[in-house]
């Protein structure tokens, strides 16, 4: 637990830099909390780096709980794959050009499907897994232009239809 307070408030002080800091000009005690991002630091975007030092900063104003979650994060996304990684930042930068409300849309999508139980959430995943593209294509047509309510009774339907 101190060494994350510690961790948040070496990079508070970077914060205020241009230019994120080269691996090299980080104090050694940052160096030693950074050490998992040490082989690729220096070939980060600035920007990249930045984000990093940005989210820290804002560690320590977290409770506890969140600050728990925070390190669960940062965990599985170590300990995920590069190729898996970079996957996933292309998704994020897809994502950043959507329009505020096709964004909006999927943050709704997202909340809703992490509501559900643990078995439904892994039976649609298995449902999804099983369509063909033509069939995802046409089922995210279908709800894209739904309306709200549509789109909620739709959602109903297919937790009913996952149960039988």
């Amino acid at each position: 637990m101190k060494l994350w307070i510690l961790f948040s408030l070496v990079f508070s002080s970077f914060i205020a830099l241009a230019d994120a800091p080269d691996w090299n000009t980080l104090p050694p005690t940052t160096q030693q909390l950074l050490a998992p991002l040490a082989q690729q630091w220096n070939s980060m975007p600035a920007d990249r780096r930045e984000h990093i030092l940005q989210r820290f900063a804002s560690y320590q104003n977290m409770s506890p709980n969140e600050q728990a979650e925070v390190r669960s994060r940062f965990d599985r996304w170590q300990a995920l794959p590069e190729d898996q990684k970079q996957r996933l930042r292309e998704r994020y930068e897809k994502f950043k050009q959507l329009p505020p409300e096709e964004q909006q849309r999927i943050r709704e999508r997202f909340r809703w499907f992490m509501s559900l139980p643990e078995d439904q959430r892994k039976a649609l995943r298995e449902a999804w897994a099983q369509m063909t593209p033509q069939e995802r294509q046409a089922l995210h047509d279908k709800f894209k232009n739904a309306t709200p309510a549509q789109r909620q009774q739709m959602r109903r339907d297919m937790i009913m239809k996952l149960r039988q």
